[in-house]
């Protein structure tokens, strides 16, 4: 599952941050990898404000009953990663 977000940005006000639930083993090399791969396929198909500027790497992301992603909740989790789960990586 992945949900793309804005996070709040001083430059452009908001950017893309794209939220990632990993299958299996989280190490850093895979998810190292995974990003790379991720940023690679983002340059290649997405205008440049659409790219993430960051990918967060979670074990899951907040659902509704209906099984519906809950933005909102990843949104204000991002905003005080203390309370969240994820590894996060920057450009």
């Amino acid at each position: 599952m992945v949900a793309v977000v804005g996070q709040p940005d001083a430059e452009w006000g908001e950017t893309p941050v794209a939220v990632i639930v990993v299958k299996g083993d989280a190490d850093p090399a895979r998810l190292a990898r995974l990003e790379g791969t991720l940023r690679s396929l983002c340059r290649a198909e997405l205008a440049g404000y659409k790219q993430p500027r960051l990918f967060a790497f979670r074990t899951e992301l907040p659902l509704t009953p209906a099984g519906k992603i809950i933005k909102r909740e990843i949104r204000e989790s991002l905003a005080n990663p203390a309370n969240g789960d994820e590894s996060a990586r920057g450009c």
